[in-house]
C-alpha cells in the first residue's frame, strides 16, 4: 500500500487535486524524461568545465550525490497524497503516484502550518463560529451583525407590522401610557412588551388583497381589526412560524449564509447563538434573536414613517458631520472587501503555482550551480505561504477578543441597535484591511523581521491616499458621473484671425 502524504489547504481543495495530477502526470511523461536528459547533460558540462579549471573532485562527488538524491529520492519513490481542504472538510481528494520530493515537503510544512493555527486557536480559545480555521474571519461577529439587519420577507407580514406600529404601538405610548418610548427602546424582547396588552378598541384597516390576515374561518379578511386581534390571531403566531425553522425569513437568511447545505439550519442555530452568546452574553436562541430583530426594525420603519406623516424633520442627517467617517469607513470597506475574499484565495493559487511548478524547480536544481539554492528557494516559497494562516488567526483572534469588550455591557434592544451594527460593521472593515498586510509580514519569516515590518508599515500608511480612498469621498459626497460617452465629434471649417505672437 502506498504512503499516505496528508497536505492542508485554506481552500479550493479540488482545484488544489487537479494541480498534483498534472505534477504526477508530467513527471510520469516521455517528455519529462527527455527534459531531465537534457538538464543532466547541461549539469555534466558545467561539472567538467568546474573541474577542469579547479581539479576539486569534490565537486565530481557533488554531483553524484546530487544525481543519486534526485533520481533514487525525490523523483523515483511515489506517494498517495491526501489534500484536507479547510473549507470543506468533507471533501476526499486523493492524488496517486506523487513525487516523495513533491509529497513529503508539502505534507511536512503545510502540517506545521496548520498545527501552529489550531495551537493559536487552542490557547485563544473561542466558540467554533469565532474560530478562523472553522469559519474564516470574524463569521460569529457578521452572524450577529448580520441578524440586526433583517426584516421579514413576507411581504403581507411586513405591512401587517407597519400599520400595527403606527396604529397600535404609539397609541399605547401617547393614549394608553402603558410603557414609554424609553421602556420600548431600552426592551430585550419588543415582542413581548408590544403584543402583552394590545387595545380592544383601537384598531388597523387590513388593505385588499393582504394574505396573512387570517381569520378565525381560516380566510383571508380585510378591513378593520382590533389592535388586540390582530397581535392575538395574526401577529404573534405568523412571527414565531416566520421566525422559526422552516419559516420564510428563517430559510431567507439560512439560504443566503449556508446555501443549499443538509445541515444549513442546524448550523445557523447553533453558531448564532454561540456567537450572540460571546459577544453579549444574553442566552437568546437563534430563532428568539430572529423575531426580535424583526420586530425592531418593523418597528423602526413603523416610527418612522408615523413621524413622517406627521412633518417630524428633526431626524435629518447632519452631512457635514458625518462624511468624514463616511470617507474613512468607505474606504476601509473598498479594501476589506477585496482583502477577506481575495487573500485566503491568494494564498491558495500561489501554493498551487509552487506546487506546479515543481517540475521546473528540479530542471534547474539538477544543474551543478544552481542546486543548493533552487532546492532553498522551493522549501523556502512553502514555508512563506504556510505563514498566513497562523496570522489570519492571531488577526480574528484579536479583532474578536476587542468587539466583546466594547459589546460586553451592551443589550440587543433598539436604543442599542445602530452602535451594535456600526461596531460590527467597523471591526469587519479595520479586520478586512488589516489581513491586507498580513502577505507581506509573512516576508520577516524568510527575509527577517526588520525590513518586512517596514514594508508592512509603509503599506498601510500609504493605503490611505490610494484610489480607493478617491473612489469612497465620491460615494460619501454623492458626486458620480455614469455612462459619459462622446462619440461622432467632428468639428470643420474653424478659423481665428486672431494674432499669435511667440
Amino acid at each position: 500500500m502506498a504512503t499516505i502524504d496528508t497536505v492542508y489547504v485554506l481552500g479550493g481543495g479540488e482545484y488544489m487535486m487537479n494541480v498534483f495530477n498534472g505534477v504526477a502526470a508530467l513527471i510520469g511523461s516521455d517528455s519529462w524524461t527527455s527534459m531531465y536528459r537534457i538538464a543532466l547533460t547541461l549539469s555534466g558540462v558545467a561539472v567538467m568545465v568546474s573541474f577542469m579549471k579547479a581539479h576539486d573532485p569534490k565537486e565530481l562527488l557533488k554531483f553524484v550525490a546530487v544525481m543519486v538524491i534526485m533520481s533514487s529520492i525525490l523523483l523515483v519513490p511515489k506517494h498517495t497524497v491526501h489534500i484536507i481542504d479547510r473549507t470543506n472538510p468533507t471533501g476526499v481528494y486523493l492524488v496517486d503516484n506523487v513525487p516523495v520530493g513533491l509529497a513529503v515537503p508539502a505534507r511536512f510544512i503545510t502540517s506545521i502550518g496548520t498545527s501552529l493555527t489550531e495551537a493559536y486557536e487552542t490557547v485563544f480559545h473561542t466558540p467554533d463560529a469565532m474560530t478562523y480555521s472553522k469559519t474564516g474571519m470574524l463569521f460569529g461577529a457578521d452572524l450577529v451583525g448580520n441578524v440586526s439587519d433583517i426584516l421579514s420577507v413576507d411581504g403581507d407580514l411586513a405591512e401587517l407590522m407597519g400599520l400595527y406600529t403606527k396604529n397600535c404601538v404609539i397609541g399605547d405610548i401617547l393614549i394608553n401610557h402603558k410603557y414609554s418610548f424609553q421602556e420600548l427602546m431600552n426592551s430585550r424582547d419588543p415582542y413581548t412588551l408590544i403584543f402583552q396588552k394590545p387595545s380592544p378598541l383601537r384598531g388597523i384597516i387590513v388593505p385588499n388583497g393582504n394574505s396573512a390576515a387570517v381569520g378565525s374561518n381560516g380566510v383571508a379578511q380585510s378591513g378593520f381589526w382590533t389592535c388586540e386581534d390582530m397581535a392575538r390571531h395574526v401577529l404573534m403566531p405568523k412571527l414565531n412560524l416566520d421566525t422559526t425553522t422552516g419559516g420564510k425569513t428563517w430559510n431567507y437568511t439560512v439560504k443566503q449564509i449556508f446555501g443549499g447545505r443538509p445541515d444549513a439550519n442546524v448550523l445557523y442555530a447553533a453558531m448564532l447563538g454561540d456567537s450572540y452568546n460571546f459577544y453579549y452574553q444574553g442566552g437568546e436562541t437563534a430563532s428568539q434573536l430572529m423575531r426580535s430583530s424583526v420586530v425592531m426594525n418593523a418597528l423602526k420603519q413603523g416610527i418612522g414613517g408615523y413621524s413622517a406623516q406627521s412633518g417630524d424633520t428633526a431626524s435629518l442627517v447632519n452631512l457635514a458631520s458625518t462624511s468624514s467617517y463616511n470617507k474613512m469607513r468607505l474606504s476601509w470597506a473598498t479594501s476589506s472587501q477585496v482583502a477577506v475574499a481575495f487573500v485566503p484565495i491568494l494564498n491558495t493559487i500561489l501554493l498551487s503555482l509552487v506546487i506546479a511548478l515543481f517540475p521546473i524547480f528540479i530542471l534547474l536544481a539538477v544543474i551543478h550551480t544552481l542546486t543548493g539554492r533552487m532546492m532553498f528557494n522551493y522549501i523556502m516559497s512553502i514555508i512563506y505561504l504556510q505563514s498566513w494562516p497562523p496570522m489570519f488567526a492571531i488577526l480574528n483572534y484579536a479583532t474578536s477578543f476587542y468587539l466583546r469588550g466594547k459589546t460586553g455591557g451592551m443589550d440587543f434592544n433598539l436604543a442599542n441597535q445602530a452602535s451594535i451594527q456600526q461596531m460590527h460593521s467597523d471591526i469587519g472593515l479595520i479586520a478586512g484591511w488589516l489581513s491586507i498586510s498580513i502577505p507581506f509580514i509573512a516576508i520577516a519569516i524568510v527575509k527577517g523581521l526588520g525590513p518586512a515590518i517596514a514594508q508592512a508599515g509603509n503599506y498601510l500608511g500609504t493605503a490611505i491616499n490610494s484610489s480607493a480612498t478617491a473612489t469612497s469621498s465620491q460615494a460619501a459626497d454623492g458626486n458620480w458621473s455614469f455612462n459619459n460617452m462622446q462619440t461622432s465629434n467632428v468639428s470643420g471649417n474653424k478659423g481665428t484671425v486672431a494674432n499669435k505672437v511667440v
